[in-house]
């Protein structure tokens, strides 16, 4: 049944099933920033912490 809504939406999307079973992966495994947009990266919250740290410690050298 699950497949069978996946696949109406996929069509309702006018997608493929497997780039809405992607989309749905991408974000159980990193929320609202699986969407980033504009070449924004994917990060999990911790890695956001450490992208930032690197980029602090950047600008300060």
């Amino acid at each position: 049944m699950k497949e069978i809504i996946s696949h109406n939406l996929a069509k309702e999307l006018e997608i493929t099933a497997p780039l809405l079973y992607k989309w749905r992966q991408d974000y159980q495994e990193f929320g609202t920033g699986s969407f980033p947009g504009k070449g924004k990266l994917k990060l999990s919250p911790e890695q956001e912490k450490i992208h930032e740290l690197e980029k602090k410690l950047i600008k300060q050298n």
